[in-house]
């Protein structure tokens, strides 16, 4: 019965065929996202003139493997050279084949440190701090924290410095002029490019903790706890809204930059600025200008972790935090007051501002001894 009263419908069923979608090819104009960069493009300038001078580092740019054969047999020719035409050479003096065996020893340890000592932790060093710019976001815009111009300035300045000096040999001490005095200059320029890598690399540490400062302060300044956080940010400050951190990552973060410091501080090795008490007085200056900028960087970023580390205490008095959030950021203080950023050439030498001055002081000491033992020999 209840069928019957159902009205009756007639089903018709079309025969249309359902049309495909075609998609449109991208056009050449569409959005390309950066592409990452690695923190080597801070150091590359450095080690393609440092491997000039057979200080070999060249791995960190992954070339193919017949280009770094190439770059490992000239780095072994390159010292066996240099021994030769300096052990060949007139002997003028004791204080001079003193100054001239040293220089060379030097050398050959400084080619053999970085071939082989160094090696591990620099890529070590290298892989946590592209670890710590993708947990803060700011891989993609490693330009505005790791210019390569840093490098290209210091070294530019170097060789302009050796070029004028030589200049004023050839005019003025045409006797000392031979093979040995390219050879010396060899030498030399080596260390100003260890120098340059290793202020460089304290450099990188140094912006980085600034993009942690400035997380610190966007979660506990007082500006931010009245909604009020708007202040002008420069451009590395400016990084810290590329991710949004809570106490627990900021933790993590900072323990990993402060990992990335000792490695860096057990890399710095002994012959960073150890020749130059030979050196006279001219040439001394310049290095101790080379020694200055990585006594700066050492400092402004002990002020750093101070600053962070008042930001915190700050945050513990006055900030409202519930007990967990307590907790955490005395843990963030506590470690903090831990791990300095400290450095120390080969864990003797403390860097900071008092350093050049003691440095001067003992330069001007050995020169006048070397001095007074070429008068007793010569």
């Amino acid at each position: 019965m209840l069928f019957n009263v159902l009205p009756s419908t007639k089903i018709s069923v079309s025969n249309s065929k359902v049309t495909p979608v075609t998609i449109q090819q991208p056009k050449r104009n569409n959005f390309v996202p950066k592409k990452t960069v690695s923190s080597t493009q801070a150091i590359k300038y450095d080690l393609y003139a440092a491997l000039l001078v057979a200080i070999n580092r060249l791995y960190f740019l992954k070339p193919n493997k017949f280009i770094l054969l190439l770059s490992y047999i000239y780095t072994i020719f390159m010292p066996i050279l240099v021994w030769g035409i300096m052990y060949n050479a007139q002997e003028l003096s004791v204080s001079y084949s003193v100054f001239k065996y040293t220089c060379c020893t030097e050398y050959l340890i400084l080619i053999t440190i970085t071939l082989l000592a160094s090696r591990s932790k620099l890529i070590n060093l290298i892989r946590d701090l592209d670890k710590f710019d993708e947990l803060l976001n700011i891989s993609k815009d490693l330009n505005i924290i790791d210019s390569g111009s840093t490098s290209i300035f210091w070294l530019s300045g170097c060789f302009i410095y050796s070029l004028c000096e030589y200049i004023a040999c050839y005019f003025y001490l045409t006797v000392f002029i031979d093979r040995t005095v390219f050879c010396f200059y060899v030498m030399l320029l080596a260390h100003d490019c260890e120098q340059i890598l290793f202020f460089v690399l304290l450099r990188t540490i140094y912006m980085r903790l600034r993009v942690i400062k400035a997380h610190v302060l966007k979660v506990f300044s007082a500006e931010n706890s009245s909604n009020n956080y708007g202040r002008k940010l420069n451009k590395v400050e400016a990084l810290s809204n590329n991710a949004q951190l809570d106490i627990s990552s900021l933790h993590r973060v900072y323990d990993l930059l402060h990992k990335c410091a000792e490695q860096l501080n057990s890399i710095m090795n002994l012959p960073f600025g150890k020749t130059t008490i030979l050196y006279l007085f001219g040439r001394g200056m310049k290095y101790t200008g080379l020694v200055v900028v990585p006594c700066y960087y050492s400092r402004v970023t002990s002020s750093q972790v101070t600053a962070i580390r008042t930001c915190l205490h700050d945050a513990v008095n006055s900030f409202p935090l519930d007990k967990i959030e307590r907790r955490k950021v005395k843990a963030f203080f506590q470690l903090t007051k831990e791990n300095e950023f400290t450095y120390a050439l080969g864990g003797v030498i403390r860097l900071n501002m008092s350093l050049p001055l003691s440095y001067m002081s003992l330069c001007t000491t050995y020169l006048v001894i070397s001095i007074q033992f070429s008068k007793f020999f010569d």
